[in-house]
């Protein structure tokens, strides 16, 4: 789960994917591109992410994937990074050839 703020409103989600370069967020009620928002979310190892972000682009559901919207990082520690770098790599690709 992740949660987010903007100027005006809370909202809860789903992150499906993240990296050092931001998170894609799963609602049904994305922001507007260019909204900055303030995010947090809890990795497997219990680490608290913190970050400043802005939404970068959004997408609307299809059959194949859910809607939300990708925000990219603009104010996070270098810890935090570090973290969600551990994270990513200790996951599998989540490429596959067919």
């Amino acid at each position: 789960e992740i949660g987010l703020t903007t100027e005006s409103h809370f909202y809860t989600g789903l992150s499906l994917d993240v990296s050092t370069g931001g998170v894609f967020i799963a609602t049904y009620e994305p922001s507007t591109p260019g909204t900055s928002v303030t995010l947090y979310f809890v990795l497997p190892d219990g680490y608290v992410v913190h970050a400043e972000g802005v939404v970068r682009w959004v997408r609307s559901a299809t059959e194949d994937a859910p809607p939300g919207m990708g925000v990219a990082f603009v104010n996070i520690s270098r810890e935090a990074l570090a973290h969600i770098a551990e994270f990513c790599a200790s996951r599998p690709p989540l490429y596959f050839d067919e």
